[in-house]
């Protein structure tokens, strides 16, 4: 019986028709094996140009990329930090350091009565600027008031202990009797007293602590700005360009090494060889945290006030040194 007709030309068109597909098909997995047996070269290729050396533009490129990663991380800690430390880098700021050093030993070497008007001078700045930093519309310290407290500290320390108590005393009811005088009254004056003396008790004492300690002995006084000079050079000049809050501390702890190596050769009164190491250690430790309650008695960390940054470093140290001296340890 013969088969069913096929109409002419069918199988010629179901032909032309499937190898179109079957020809793009073929192709695509062509490519693909092609691709997969051209992958090893490339990976050759990478590990090959990960074992060479980097070129000086790549080199340039790296350090760039760093050096933007540690200026962001700067900003933000100036923006945004509270309690933490941070570093202001506008300005003359290691011409401004390295003249605070020269100016205080000059002073150390000219008596107490110098030294006594340096530091009650960095005070009575720094407790202004503090005041300026904590205004608002709550609370309106007065600038005059808190110079002056901060600034006769010091002052009154180089005439002895006492008196230093006795001025913290007198600048409080100043303080409360100048607020409450002002006309007219738009904030509470207890609220305006307190930020002044807050503003100025801290640094005056901070300041205050170097006189009592040359008073006590001239080799403290040395040792202590030598020891928190070191520490702030090394603080500095690696954690402002730091990523992270640990590589400046611990670079002032390298450099407070370094110094005292140096200085346990010599000796200095009143000190013995230990003894010297562990106001080192005191000086290295409490340094940071004087930075940590600067930032605490500014409204933020990054609040401008470089002459309290001047004497954050001292704010812990110099009190911590005196109580060790008074009771004897180390000497």
């Amino acid at each position: 019986m013969p088969g069913k007709a096929v109409p002419i030309g069918s199988t010629d068109r179901g032909t032309e028709g499937a190898e179109p597909g079957r020809s793009r098909s073929k192709r695509a997995k062509t490519a693909t094996t092609s691709t997969r047996r051209a992958a090893p070269p490339d990976r050759a290729t990478r590990s090959s140009a990960k074992g060479r050396s980097p070129t000086k533009g790549e080199q340039a490129e790296r350090l760039e990329s760093a050096a933007s990663d540690g200026e962001s991380y700067r900003l933000q800690r100036l923006a945004s930090s509270r309690y933490g430390i941070v570093y202001d880098i506008d300005g003359p700021r290691v011409r401004l350091g390295l003249a605070w050093f020269v100016a205080a030993v000059i002073a150390v070497y000219l008596g107490l009565f110098a030294l006594a008007v340096l530091v009650g001078a960095i005070a009575a700045l720094a407790a202004a600027q503090t005041a300026k930093a904590l205004r608002t519309k709550w609370q309106r310290p007065q600038l005059a008031i808190a110079a002056l407290i901060g600034g006769a500290i010091p002052l009154a320390a180089a005439a002895g202990v006492a008196l230093a108590g006795a001025t913290i005393i007198v600048g409080a009811l100043v303080a409360v009797f100048a607020a409450s005088s002002r006309q007219p009254r738009r904030t509470d004056p207890l609220v305006d007293a307190g930020a002044a003396l807050r503003s100025s008790v801290f640094v005056g004492l901070a300041a205050a602590s170097v006189v009592v300690l040359y008073r006590f002995d001239i080799g403290a006084a040395v040792m202590l700005i030598l020891m928190l000079s070191a520490y702030e050079s090394g603080d500095y000049l690696i954690g402002s360009g730091a990523t992270n809050v640990v590589e400046g501390p611990f670079s002032g702890l390298l450099a407070v090494i370094v110094v005292t190596g140096a200085a346990a050769v010599v000796q200095p009164p009143p000190f013995h060889a230990a003894g010297l190491w562990l106001y080192a250690m005191v000086a290295a430790a409490s340094a940071p945290v004087g930075q940590i309650l600067a930032s605490a008695i500014l409204p933020r960390a990054g609040a401008p006030a470089p002459a309290l940054r001047r004497l954050d470093s001292y704010l812990v140290t110099g009190p911590a040194w005196l109580v060790l001296l008074w009771s004897g340890v180390g000497i």
